[in-house]
């Protein structure tokens, strides 16, 4: 079967990636689910993250991070006066200032619209929740849930902003571009995975780090003028399991498109790519506790652990849950997969091999 690739579309940008991305992406009617951080739990903070120079060298300076992102956000709203919003996860007493603002903007001839489902070819802006964890400093602001809007728009460059925002535009009466702490910088990781918002070292042993996340993205595009965060770009990535929770899937596939994956979409097919290509390859296992029911066929199981156990194999295997993706989306990188443990058997001795690795 063909692969369905969205890496090429997404940096070609062309009318039909839209078409490509939608394919996989939410129907309207469920674009609006949340996912939650393990059941919409407040995300536990360590300490304060200390200001320190980027791991990976790919910026100057946290500030520096800050500030590209903002003069991207200026970008979007250079001239607006029509500004598409998605709403995700506020407290009624948000969405009634939300309605007060729209009204007096309305007035100057700025209208504010609210927009069903995120799309990345006309969605301006995002309204969360602001966490409410101690000691997130307000530079590092981070958001209440990790919600599928939330991290669509991250990933898109999209200014994500709290409340804040809107006080601001009341208050002043006008249109405030996004900037400054009224904006989204980082959103929550998996409970368990507490080292990637530790602020012990700021940057933990893995090299990687949360704080920032939404910010990197937009500041990527504004140090590179396009769009550059095809973070999985490189990865074949299959979906193995029967995946009961269908909605849950089609999340799991649009991310992976956005993030710039090739999704191969059978067994057979996954097989063939191990045979032709040396790409990094995915296998993303669903919630199935039961060797029957996890995906891996017996054919693709000696397959993937002859490649796993050979000297100098040429694949780079990694076999994770679905908390694996999300928090790559919220680290903005691809991440280790040491912390996150498939349910099955099968999937989780396929695991410990690409630990080893």
């Amino acid at each position: 079967m063909p692969e369905i690739s969205f890496a090429e579309a997404m940096r070609r940008a062309k009318a039909d990636s839209l078409k490509e991305v939608k394919r996989n992406a939410l129907p309207s009617d469920q674009e609006t689910k949340e996912i939650p951080v393990s059941s919409k739990r407040k995300a536990r903070v360590t300490s304060v993250p200390k200001a320190t120079n980027d791991s990976t060298n790919e910026f100057v300076s946290d500030a520096t991070i800050r500030q590209l992102a903002d003069e991207h956000y200026k970008s979007i709203f250079a001239g607006k006066e029509f500004i598409n919003v998605v709403i995700s996860s506020i407290s009624e007493q948000d969405q009634a200032l939300f309605e007060e603002v729209k009204i007096n903007l309305k007035k100057k001839g700025i209208k504010l619209k609210i927009a069903k489902e995120f799309k990345k070819s006309s969605t301006d802006l995002c309204i969360t929740a602001k966490s409410t964890a101690p000691n997130v400093p307000d530079d590092y602001t981070l958001s209440q849930y990790r919600t599928l809007k939330v991290m669509r728009c991250a990933i898109a460059g999209i200014p994500i902003v709290t409340s804040d925002w809107l006080r601001s535009c009341r208050d002043q009466n006008m249109l405030v571009t996004p900037s400054g702490r009224m904006c989204i910088r980082t959103i929550p990781i998996k409970n368990g995975n507490e080292h990637l918002l530790s602020g012990d070292n700021y940057k933990n042993v893995r090299g990687h780090t949360a704080w920032l996340g939404v910010a990197k993205y937009a500041a990527r595009i504004q140090k590179t003028h396009r769009f550059s965060n095809l973070f999985l770009s490189d990865a074949l990535a299959l979906l193995c399991g029967k995946w009961q929770n269908k909605s849950k899937k089609r999340d799991v596939l649009t991310l992976l498109g956005e993030a710039g994956a090739t999704i191969i979409p059978s067994v057979s097919g996954m097989m063939e790519k191990m045979r032709d290509e040396d790409r990094p390859i995915i296998l993303i296992c669903d919630d199935s506790t039961a060797d029957k029911e996890c995906g891996i066929t017996d054919a693709l199981d000696r397959k993937a652990k002859n490649g796993l156990s050979a000297d100098g194999a040429k694949h780079h295997i990694s076999v994770v849950p679905t908390t694996w993706l999300f928090d790559c989306v919220s680290c903005g990188t691809m991440l280790k997969v040491d912390d996150y443990q498939p349910s099955s058997p099968r999937a989780t001795a396929l695991w410990r091999l690409s630990c080893e690795k």
